[in-house]
């Protein structure tokens, strides 16, 4: 993966971890380079379509995890969820500006159990701010089909 693999190890660092409390630690341990030439750095469409196609990997990863440990605990299958969705809706939300094409995406995704996403109130309700919260709300429309149609035909226009 290009993108979103540091994600996908400090989930499993998560997934590892016993205890319920965070742990501070004052060293820097990670650092991110961007640069022109950096995966993030890059706005053409060929990199929007494997963005796209990583964070969809990250979405079947968590969806995987959740599957293959029905013993988990509560909490971290709640966030094992939420990932599921936002992994998701990154992929709807980016979509638009690469060259994949948009039925064989929702087509695939529907076939995996990804698409459509349930309503994720809690990202509502996690959100601080009432114009976030609004964002948020607005954003609940990826959950419905004909609403990220409308507004993937608007941003492929641009």
């Amino acid at each position: 993966m290009k993108y979103g693999e540091d994600t996908l190890f400090w989930y499993y660092v998560y997934l590892a971890s016993t205890g319920k409390g965070r742990i501070i630690i004052n060293t820097p341990v990670y650092f991110y380079r961007k640069h022109e030439n950096s995966a993030m750095g890059k706005t053409d469409a060929a990199s929007y379509s494997i963005h796209t196609c990583d964070l969809i990997k990250m979405g079947k990863t968590y969806q995987q995890v959740l599957k293959e440990n029905p013993a988990m605990t509560s909490e971290k299958a709640d966030n094992t969820r939420k990932r599921i969705q936002l992994s998701i809706l990154g992929a709807l939300t980016i979509l638009p500006k690469s060259d994949l094409d948009y039925s064989k995406t929702m087509s695939k995704l529907r076939q995996d159990g990804l698409y459509p996403l349930p309503i994720m109130w809690w990202h509502i309700i996690d959100t601080v701010g009432w114009k976030n919260r609004i964002i948020e709300a607005i954003k609940l429309g990826f959950s419905w089909e004909l609403f990220y149609k409308i507004y993937y035909t608007i941003r492929k226009a641009e």
